[in-house]
């Protein structure tokens, strides 16, 4: 600069004439110049703009501003400009206090043809009242299914299905915990219609755990669930759900691990088909149903340790007998949260592998397997694996199709993960136990140092279908690599291909950054091959420019 003033009463730097300089190259020149010095901590003012493309927006500018409303408290306005475009304007206000935050993101624009208005906002807060007490919520809304596809909303993931609103209070007890939350949701997906999910969904959860008895560790455990599930057809399943069980856990002078647990759940749904086809019920027939699900199950493991002056290894065989009645799951009971099922070697050994209420699973099972793991105390490397099956006493319809039942065997699952100072593998699968043909395959790898960093992802999963809903077959590639090309400069890209239906590239992107003490250069660019409805996929840059003494976020 040709002339620098400090001063020392505002806290300010005046520059005039100044250039800006990059590897002693003037990239600008500007005629004058305020800034904070460096005694100011927070001020309002404007941030380090950025340039963009995309599709929606074409070429635009955003310059975004600082408001410092109070030492917790600040608000970031951007408006977005682009000669082709409406503006798109964003706000994001963030407080924090000394038992909460409040995070507040909203935007707002035109289409092209400047005859509908866009936008979106996300509102979160959460509170301690107490101790004990805390309540938390979320807004969430977009104008347009695709509105975040269309337009880069920053900490926005355009690949949600659909947008989560909620209202919560919770309790945390000494041997008990209470929720009630009110969810309301916005679909997102071309083939799910708001009116078929719930307007308003209140959830109720009450768990309780009673002491163990003094000298043998038995407890017993209450668990309350109660939704109610009403739709814009005037679809309506209540249900409330009451559990009642004890669990022993015991470890033998030999040093045998058992675990013996039992539980009754009682479950009692009142139903309106409203404009929908339930069993062999009529549309808007109302009745209630319920039934009783007794489980009684017994896990028993012998962990087996060795250890040298190098490495330790754990062998632990595990067997799990399960009993429960061969039924349960009549079609007069709405399968409303336990439409996803999922077998794998996390939930080998579980008593009852549906995740939700509506459904639960029959029937008297062993589940058995072996975990094994080595670990190398000189390298840091280790190596572990899970290996099991289930064996089903009777036939089930429901179950041999999601666990590949056959002779009353369930299809392999297994996992093996290997870790070094510079890689780490990880491989999922479940195989068919008849001809051990993959049903799912996720296999993933990443490693490197600094200079190189690679990460390579392979998912596969085979068609499955729960009751009158089909889950169609998915097989993707992924792929991403970093470098620190120097102690400035680094890269980075990703890349993923979808491997079904003939195949097809997903998404593509190259970002470019440059940081020292001084400055910071971001160049992004993307391409998403993404359809869906009024969104043709897109091609994104972006370019912005820190200069970090300026000040930033």
């Amino acid at each position: 600069a040709k002339d620098i003033h400090h001063d020392t009463v505002a806290q300010d730097i005046i520059f005039k004439h100044a250039f800006l300089d990059v590897k002693d190259m003037p990239v600008a020149y500007l005629p004058y110049w305020r800034m904070p010095d460096f005694s100011v901590k927070r001020r309002s003012g404007f941030l380090a703009p950025s340039f963009s493309s995309t599709h929606e927006m074409r070429h635009g500018v955003a310059f975004p501003f600082f408001l410092d409303v109070s030492d917790n408290q600040n608000l970031i306005l951007t408006p977005v400009i682009s000669p082709e475009h409406v503006p798109l304007g964003l706000a994001d206000y963030n407080a924090l206090f000394s038992k909460g935050f409040v995070r507040i993101q909203a935007s707002a624009t035109q289409d092209k043809e400047g005859d509908k208005n866009q936008g979106h906002i996300k509102a979160a807060f959460a509170y301690d009242a107490s101790d004990k007490w805390r309540l938390k919520g979320q807004l969430y809304r977009a104008s347009s299914d695709t509105y975040f596809r269309r337009y880069q909303i920053p900490d926005i993931d355009d690949t949600e299905p659909f947008l989560q609103s909620y209202l919560s209070a919770e309790r945390f007890g000494n041997r008990n915990y209470f929720k009630f939350k009110g969810y309301s949701f916005q679909s997102l997906q071309d083939n799910v219609s708001s009116k078929t999910i719930p307007v308003l969904m209140p959830v109720l959860d009450y768990q309780y755990n009673t002491k163990p008895l003094s000298g043998v560790g038995l407890y017993g455990f209450t668990a309350i669930n109660s939704v109610l599930y009403n739709t814009r057809e005037h679809f309506k399943s209540n249900r409330i759900s009451l559990t009642q069980g004890v669990e022993l856990p015991y470890i033998s002078p030999m040093g045998a691990v058992m675990n013996l647990k039992g539980f009754v759940r009682a479950d009692g749904y009142a139903v309106d088909t409203g404009n929908l086809l339930i069993s062999d019920k009529k549309k808007n027939e109302s009745y209630t149903t319920g039934r009783i699900y007794p489980n009684v199950s017994l896990t028993v493991s012998y962990p087996l340790i060795q250890s040298s002056k190098n490495a330790t290894q754990t062998l632990e065989p595990i067997a799990m007998l399960v009993a429960a009645p061969n039924g349960g799951n009549s079609e007069d009971i709405p399968n409303i949260d336990s439409l996803v099922f999922d077998f794998d070697e996390t939930n080998l050994f579980s008593p009852n592998r549906f995740s939700g209420y509506d459904r639960v699973e029959p029937g008297t099972r062993i589940n058995y397997g072996v975990k094994w793991s080595r670990f190398n105390h000189k390298t840091g490397r280790s190596i572990s694996a899970v290996f099991g099956q289930s064996f089903r006493f009777d036939d089930n319809e429901l179950m041999a199709g999601l666990m590949g039942y056959r002779s009353h065997l369930s299809d392999y699952v297994a996992r093996v993960q290997i870790s070094t100072k510079y890689l780490t593998l990880q491989y999922r699968t479940r195989l068919d136990q008849k001809d051990l043909s993959a049903k799912k395959s996720e296999f993933s790898v990443s490693g490197g140092t600094n200079p190189l960093r690679l990460s390579l992802g392979y998912v596969m999963r085979k068609a499955y279908t729960i009751g009158d809903n089909f889950y169609g077959p998915r097989e993707e590639l992924s792929f991403s690599a970093s470098s620190q090309v120097t102690k400035s400069w680094k890269v980075y890209g990703n890349y993923r291909y979808d491997l079904s239906d003939g195949g097809e590239p997903v998404e593509a992107g190259v970002t470019l950054q440059y940081d020292n003490e001084c400055t910071a250069l971001l160049f992004d660019v993307s391409k998403s091959f993404t359809q869906d409805r009024d969104y043709k996929g897109s091609t994104s840059f972006m370019f912005k420019v820190v200069l970090k003494t300026l000040g930033g976020v």
